[in-house]
């Protein structure tokens, strides 16, 4: 499956955040971040449910 990249980026532009603020909102890197982002991510689920705490979304909805 695939990241929801969209979902990612309409958040960080939606709430004006730097990719650096929401890194730190999420306790993940800035490297992370951007393996991420360009959907070469082969981490850890820990990484994923991060983010989805600080959108507020469900582990699913972070995925296409």
């Amino acid at each position: 499956m695939e990241i929801n990249v969209q979902r990612i980026q309409s958040y960080i532009r939606e709430n004006k955040l730097s990719k650096k603020t929401f890194c730190e909102k999420c306790k993940i890197s800035y490297h992370t971040l951007q393996k991420i982002l360009s959907n070469n991510f082969n981490g850890n689920i820990i990484i994923l449910f991060k983010i989805a705490r600080v959108l507020n979304v469900g582990i699913k909805d972070l995925f296409v």
